[in-house]
């Protein structure tokens, strides 16, 4: 009778650590939401494009029509440090933590499109860009799906990957930067903008 009742207690003390094994690896939505976003961050280096041309223009991104006299030296470098700092990441992040919110149960495949796939290739992707040699880079099967595939136009999106003939995610969210850049910098904005 003993030896029964030691091994009822091993078989529920096993099932007891089965089910909190069980537990510790399933996620809940906000540890999804919160690893999806990461892997988005991840996945999307644009800030490597805001270097790359702070480095080659003394002006950027005050050119054209923004190289204006009554901007201040001062108002320069505080638009070029906001591009510098972690405020730049606010739009995307933001517009994933959204969609990550949304997605509900599909959160799950989005998590391990970018982290089998999609987002390995999306960051070569902008290192490419940012380094001058996106002549080079060849988009493989992978990238060619996410590019390319009606199923995720919304992931594309959330990378920064889409583009219409008028503009392409990536320019969007720089403009997005420059305009909260320009706000929080104190330039007044003129009709040309």
């Amino acid at each position: 009778m003993l030896n029964w009742l030691a091994q009822l207690g091993l078989l529920t003390s096993l099932l007891f650590l089965s089910g909190c094994s069980t537990l510790q690896n399933t996620q809940s939505l906000e540890e999804q939401i919160e690893e999806f976003v990461k892997l988005v961050d991840d996945a999307t280096p644009i800030e490597l494009l805001f270097i790359a041309n702070i480095d080659a223009n003394p002006n950027w991104p005050l050119n054209g029509s923004l190289n204006r006299s009554d901007i201040t030296k001062t108002q320069r470098s505080c638009v070029r440090a906001y591009f510098q700092s972690h405020r730049a990441k606010y739009y995307k992040l933001e517009k994933a933590r959204i969609y990550a919110q949304e997605r509900g149960s599909d959160l799950k495949n989005d998590i391990n499109l970018l982290k089998y796939s999609f987002g390995k290739r999306s960051k070569a992707f902008f290192t490419a860009l940012a380094e001058g040699r996106h002549e080079d880079f060849k988009p493989d099967n992978e990238m060619i799906q996410l590019l390319l595939n009606p199923e995720y136009s919304d992931l594309r999106h959330i990378l920064l990957l889409d583009s219409t003939e008028e503009s392409s995610g990536i320019a969007k969210n720089m403009a997005y930067i420059l305009y909260s850049s320009l706000h929080s910098c104190g330039i007044q904005m003129q009709q040309s903008f």
